[in-house]
């Protein structure tokens, strides 16, 4: 979350491709029906009000996951946008529901999304061999711009593959990743 802001602050962000070019950098936990704001959590620098007792090379995210979710309870779905995205931080909170966008030159994803080549509209799926992750790449209307998804595979109890005559159902690829 981004809150304009036009007046002197130590910890202000400025990025030029936003309306608003400064800024007040903050984390927020929203629901997503009503868009009432749990929990938000202001970006101080390297001050940042994180919960601290996570492992040091785990990250900004994870921490700010940890602050954001401590009294959330189990089973929910969170979305987060690419920045959140690392396969420590989805393997971390395998107790809430996680879809996100990532960037795919990031560790730990299969090899095969990243080196599929696809054309506009296309999709392809992989999942992990432990049926807990699904990962969706599809080209987006930017040449060169891949996305992913993930999800919990277990749940998808109707996923099937494409039989033949069938093209608008996907096949999902078991990966080792």
């Amino acid at each position: 979350m981004v809150v304009g802001y036009k007046s002197q602050w130590k910890f202000f962000q400025c990025n030029a491709a936003k309306p608003d070019k400064h800024h007040i950098k903050s984390f927020g936990l929203v629901d997503s029906v009503t868009g009432y704001v749990l929990d938000i959590l202001t970006y101080f620098g390297h001050n940042t009000s994180c919960n601290l007792e996570c492992n040091p090379g785990s990250g900004i995210a994870m921490m700010v996951f940890d602050t954001l979710l401590a009294n959330v309870g189990r089973c929910h779905h969170v979305f987060a946008d690419r920045w959140y995205t690392t396969r420590i931080l989805i393997d971390h909170s395998r107790s809430q529901y996680f879809t996100g966008t990532v960037q795919i030159n990031r560790k730990y994803f299969p090899a095969e999304l990243k080196a599929q080549p696809l054309v506009h509209m296309e999709a392809c799926f992989h999942k992990t061999t432990d049926n807990k992750l699904l990962f969706v790449g599809c080209k987006d209307k930017k040449t060169r711009k891949q996305l992913a998804s993930f999800l919990i595979a277990q749940r998808l109890k109707w996923w099937r593959p494409v039989v033949e005559g069938q093209s608008h159902l996907p096949s999902i690829c078991t990966t080792s990743t």
